[in-house]
C-alpha cells in the first residue's frame, strides 16, 4: 500500500511539473523508475548479485544475512501461493535493473 501511495504521489508530481491536468503513462513510468532507483540506493555488489540471480529465475534462500537484508529492505518480496512461498524482486527495482528491449 505504501508503494502505491508513493507511486501515485510521484506520478501526480510529474504530471504537475509537465503542466498536465491528468496523469499519463509517461508520468507513471517516471514514478516507477524513481521508486526503483530508491530501492537501488545502497545496494552493494553481493546484494545486486543475489537480485540478478533472482531476476533470472534462480533459487532464493533466506538462510544468509544478505538475502534477509533484501527482504527487510523490501528489495525482494515474499509471496505465497497454494501453501508455497516464493520470492520476487520488487517490481520497481526489477524495472530499473532489467535491460530494455
Amino acid at each position: 500500500m505504501r508503494d502505491l501511495l508513493s507511486l501515485a504521489q510521484s506520478a501526480a508530481q510529474y504530471a504537475y511539473r509537465d503542466a498536465k491536468d491528468r496523469i499519463g503513462g509517461k508520468h507513471v513510468q517516471a514514478a516507477i523508475r524513481q521508486l526503483g532507483n530508491r530501492y537501488l540506493v545502497g545496494v552493494g555488489a553481493s546484494h545486486k548479485y543475489r537480485i540478478q540471480h533472482l531476476l533470472k529465475g534462480q533459487h532464493f534462500s533466506t538462510a544468509d544475512s544478505t538475502s534477509r537484508e533484501l527482504l527487510v529492505n523490501r528489495q525482494v518480496l515474499e509471496y505465497s501461493k497454494g501453501g508455497r512461498d516464493y520470492f520476487k524482486v520488487h517490481p520497481a527495482l526489477a524495472e530499473v535493473l532489467s535491460p530494455k528491449a
